[in-house]
């Protein structure tokens, strides 16, 4: 379940932040104490655009807050919880581990670019920003499902522009960052267009470049 499912099943996507509203309530509306190795929560709150949730679950399995609590030799191995290269040895002097990096940078990824459909066999479609904390200013460069490579940047809660590279060609559909307002897109060649909408579809070539800005710009 990720954002996508909102629009086209709400009820479930109702249960699903239900679910979430349960468990935060069980430990106090602290995300951190949910942090461990494997631990999938900081996935599950970005998926959902639960900005804040995330980020104390995404910093706190960074930080391996939990690292007594979780590690089965924490004593054994001088209390370290994590090293100069950021690796763990949550198993034991013979067990070094990265899985936590892993499973933080999914985490990240789903925080700011997200392109899941609503549910299984479904059609993707490009989220930007859907779960960034407040106070964030970020660029990336990341791949979504259908080999487009997305490109943006927020600074101040305001989100600059989406630069959209079609590697595959096929129609992109991406939701408007912006709520409703009138976007424009630009083709690196061809004709300028103005939408508007929640949900903005364009077909593209192999090789195509667009950029979208917020509001209304002057039509080639």
């Amino acid at each position: 379940m990720k954002l996508e499912t909102a629009n086209s099943d709400p009820k479930l996507f109702r249960t699903g932040l239900a679910t979430i509203a349960y468990q935060e309530a069980k430990i106090g509306s602290d995300w951190s104490k949910t942090a461990s190795e494997m631990s999938a929560s900081a996935r599950v709150l970005a998926g959902m655009g639960l900005a804040e949730p995330f980020k104390q679950a995404v910093l706190a399995q960074l930080d391996c807050v939990n690292a007594e609590r979780e590690y089965c030799c924490f004593t054994e191995t001088g209390k370290v919880k994590f090293f100069e290269n950021r690796l763990t040895v949550r198993e034991g002097v013979n067990c070094i581990s990265a899985q936590r990096l892993g499973n933080a940078a999914a985490a990240l990824q789903l925080a700011l670019c997200q392109s899941q459909p609503a549910g299984p066999g479904g059609t993707p479609v490009i989220r930007v920003f859907p779960a960034c904390p407040a106070g964030w200013n970020v660029r990336f460069s990341l791949w979504c499902h259908g080999g487009f490579r997305i490109t943006s940047e927020i600074c101040d809660g305001e989100i600059g522009y989406i630069r959209i590279e079609s590697t595959l060609g096929g129609i992109c559909r991406i939701r408007n960052p912006w709520s409703e307002e009138e976007l424009t897109l630009i083709p690196e060649t061809g004709t300028v267009s103005i939408h508007s909408g929640s949900l903005v579809e364009f077909a593209t070539a192999e090789g195509d470049e667009f950029t979208i800005r917020r509001g209304k710009r002057p039509i080639q």
